[in-house]
């Protein structure tokens, strides 16, 4: 192309390329350094497991059932009966030397609280009443207060308190009548001098910055966190590193497993009696046409059998230390006894028991015994035969008040 073509199209003539710089040789490349290999996804996870190897096996793989996770009532009351526990909390809430308290009875007339405790020995220490409560209201602290005085007829020395409200508190009661302690900031206090000492309370929110905390927690902290969680395994639970924490879920897995074989006893045991007593009623049908002497006396056997399981289940009841003790199994001898002597009592019978009685109570001095008056009944010749079946002196007993 013509050059004075291109200078008048305005198009520049291109610079002629520069010489390339030789190219200077590259360093050699250092060998890299090995790759470390990469920290697994769930790293915390595996040194947090690694750790909970020290606590027992058995304690990392238990799960607690339903009925007796933490917070359940009956769990929180057989817990409450033991001296681990006991200690725990009366040398945190009154600084009680170890052993110092034992549970005490919690029934009053009319009413009934969850746990009292009482010191063994005559001390200035006061009673301390224990309450695993849901719902914190108003209803509740009148109650609690009405506990409070029973316990002050009883003992003559003014309670200590302490509630753990596992799940709701009221919110007029949170904001105006409970203020934290100046000695335990986590938790809360009413005013109530003229029924108790002190009235503790510790909720999930009085205890939320300890339980988030790296420090090991305090023993009544620890235990309203326990309560409150209600997690049926350690490793459920948020605190699980916690020394108190490990101590309650051990205490739980122990006192599970023995419950639930004494309950499977009782279960067992009360089986056997529908059994039986299925069983009787069968007989005394059977014979109620052919010989109704015979379905009498099956009826005043089944009779005795039931009063005597009646009895069993009674002191059971009221007594505390058996809620765990399994029922004995019952004697089946009492449902196929054929003797005579089981014979409904006859008019003659009835009225030669009420006269022995009557002059025996006006022969002994003191405080009525009905076991030397049944021996001495047993030893008369002409009561030999209304006394026969009477197998001991509580069934002779409750004879002598049923004719009355």
């Amino acid at each position: 192309m013509d050059l004075a073509i291109i200078f008048s199209s305005g198009i520049a003539p291109r610079a002629p390329i520069a010489p390339q710089a030789p190219i200077a040789p590259q360093a050699p490349i250092a060998p890299q350094a090995p790759i470390a290999p990469r920290a697994p996804r769930f790293f915390v996870p595996f040194v947090v497991s690694m750790t909970m190897n020290e606590i027992d096996t058995a304690l990392l793989e238990f799960k607690l059932p339903k009925q007796y996770k933490p917070g359940a009532d009956r769990m929180s009351r057989l817990l409450a009966l033991q001296p681990e526990f006991i200690n725990l909390v009366t040398a945190a809430l009154v600084n009680a030397p170890s052993g110092r308290y034992i549970a005490a009875p919690t029934t009053f007339r009319d009413k009934e609280c969850d746990v009292i405790y009482i010191s063994k020995t005559p001390s200035n220490l006061p009673p301390i009443i224990l309450e695993f409560q849901a719902k914190v209201d108003l209803d509740f602290i009148h109650r609690a207060f009405s506990y409070c005085m029973e316990v002050y007829k009883r003992y003559t020395i003014l309670p200590v308190v302490l509630v753990f409200c596992l799940k709701e508190m009221d919110r007029f009661l949170l904001m105006e009548k409970f203020k934290a302690t100046q000695q335990w900031p986590y938790m809360l206090e009413t005013e109530c001098s003229l029924v108790s000492s002190h009235f503790y309370l510790l909720t999930k929110d009085s205890i939320m910055d300890l339980v988030s905390a790296d420090e090991s927690l305090p023993p009544l902290a620890a235990v309203a966190h326990f309560l409150i969680s209600g997690e049926p395994s350690i490793i459920g639970n948020s605190r699980w590193d916690d020394e108190h924490i490990k101590l309650l879920y051990k205490l739980c897995m122990e006192l599970a497993t023995q419950d639930g074989k004494q309950e499977a006893s009782r279960l067992d045991t009360l089986k056997r009696v529908c059994v039986d007593t299925h069983d009787q009623f069968e007989k005394i049908v059977k014979y109620a046409r052919l010989n109704p002497g015979q379905a009498i006396r099956y009826a005043s056997a089944g009779m005795e059998y039931t009063s005597q399981m009646a009895r069993k289940i009674d002191h059971l009841l009221s007594n505390q230390d058996d809620c765990v003790t399994p029922m004995e199994e019952p004697d089946v001898d009492d449902l196929v006894c054929n003797d005579l002597a089981r014979m409904p009592e006859s008019d003659f019978d009835k009225q030669a028991i009420l006269s022995f009685v009557g002059k025996f109570k006006k022969e002994f001095k003191g405080r009525m015994n009905w076991s030397a008056c049944y021996t001495a009944a047993t030893k008369d010749p002409s009561l030999s035969h209304a006394v026969a079946r009477y197998a001991n002196a509580a069934s002779f007993k409750r004879a002598y008040y049923r004719f009355k």
